[in-house]
């Protein structure tokens, strides 16, 4: 090996430092070798504190010199340093190195012996018959391969499409485009995905299908908490959402389902109540625009009737009297007068009224006439009438039909 003579040193008479400048002292040296000063005399190495600082042996004897050349002589330490690492070698892998046995007597290692058979490419398939795909670098598909060396290219050669590199979707509700749907994506083939926003934010709502609880924001269907809802989106055209309650918790006995529309950048219409089942006889509210059922049906001590969404509300009751023979009234005898009091439900004005009679035997020309007029709030009263005079009870039937609102 050559001496190491690159840069200069730095020596101080009577001290074991040398400094160096442009040195490489760790890669060009080792302890016990010979260091040359800028005096001429010889020196044994010491220590190699890094490729600038070394110690040597004796202390320098020479005039003390900033910038003197040098020289690095390499002696016993490579030999012994190559014994050691001969020495190593041997220790870890003698043992395996014998017994690789009759294998190390060949040139070329057969396939009996675990080796390839040949020095060539031709000569290694045909010693390990790798028949014919052996013959290409790069495997074509009808040889089971896949026609190219880049991932883009193996997939259009395999016919992949693009779904093959698409990432899966983080949620069931993201949204990221170009991602791959999961099961249950939107509410789709699983369960749907709790949705904890704002239900008016067109932009961050989900499209598809989501479960709204009762933090959420935004404006829900009347006495709403919680709910499954569905949202119908495309850019610059309206967005649909369709509401369905939950049962079993509060406001969500009835099952009701609800749509709104919003377009552009307008807000949302109104909720407004699909009717269906379970919704089309109730309570009727809201005059004009209907909030809650179709038909109402009720009964009371005033009497029975029939409530409709559109306004509509027919009342009816049954009267029964004394005798029709009680008063004559001109050729006419008639039973006391009787006020049937309120109407079973309110109406918004007068109402219509009218009124029949029967006796309990056969008679001609039974009849309830009114003694006192119908009010807003009264059926008014009234008296059974006939011919004859006959001390038989007789029964009025009243109706009445007009607005509740």
């Amino acid at each position: 090996m050559s001496w190491s003579k690159v840069g200069t040193v730095s020596v101080t008479n009577n001290s074991n430092s040398v400094i160096g400048s442009g040195t490489s002292f760790i890669v060009s040296g080792r302890v016990g070798d010979a260091f040359r000063g800028p005096d001429g005399s010889w020196y044994e190495v010491t220590n190699i504190a890094s490729d600038s600082a070394l110690s040597i042996a004796p202390n320098y004897q020479g005039a003390t010199n900033g910038a003197g050349t040098y020289a690095l002589a390499p002696l016993q330490g490579y030999v012994k340093e190559s014994a050691d690492a001969l020495r190593a070698l041997v220790n870890t892998y003698g043992a395996k190195l014998a017994a690789l046995g009759s294998t190390a007597n060949y040139e070329i290692l057969p396939v009996s012996k675990g080796g390839t058979g040949g020095t060539t490419p031709a000569e290694v398939r045909a010693a390990l018959a790798l028949g014919t795909t052996g013959n290409y670098d790069v495997l074509p598909v009808e040889k089971g391969g896949t026609g190219s060396v880049t991932p883009a290219a193996a997939r259009a050669a395999l016919e992949l499409g693009s779904a093959a590199s698409a990432n899966l979707q983080n949620s069931p509700s993201d949204a990221t485009p170009g991602r791959a749907m999961q099961v249950g994506a939107f509410g789709v083939g699983g369960d749907a995905p709790v949705y904890n926003g704002n239900i008016d934010d067109v932009a961050a709502v989900p499209a598809g299908r989501c479960f709204v609880i009762n933090t959420s924001g935004g404006v829900k269907p009347p006495s709403a908490t919680y709910g499954l809802l569905d949202t119908i989106k495309i850019v610059g055209q309206p967005v649909h959402q369709t509401w369905h309650e939950v049962n079993g918790i509060a406001s969500g006995g009835t099952l009701r389902t609800w749509d709104r529309d919003q377009y552009g950048t307008g807000g949302f219409g109104p909720w407004r109540m699909v009717y269906r089942q379970n919704n089309i006889v109730g309570a009727v509210t809201g005059a004009g625009a209907p909030t809650g059922a179709i038909i109402e049906r009720g009964a009371n001590a005033n009497g029975e009737y029939t409530k409709y969404a559109d306004g509509t509300l027919i009342c009816w009751k049954a009267i029964t009297t004394n005798s029709t023979g009680t008063y004559a009234a001109g050729a006419l005898f008639g039973s006391d007068a009787y006020g049937p009091g309120a109407f079973p439900s309110a109406y918004a004005s007068v109402p219509m009224v009218a009124a029949g009679a029967t006796r309990g035997v056969n008679s001609d020309c039974v009849l309830a006439s009114a003694f006192n007029p119908p009010t807003l709030n009264s059926w008014g009263a009234w008296r059974a009438m006939a011919i004859s005079n006959a001390a038989v009870a007789a029964q009025i039937n009243l109706i009445a039909i007009g607005r509740w609102y």
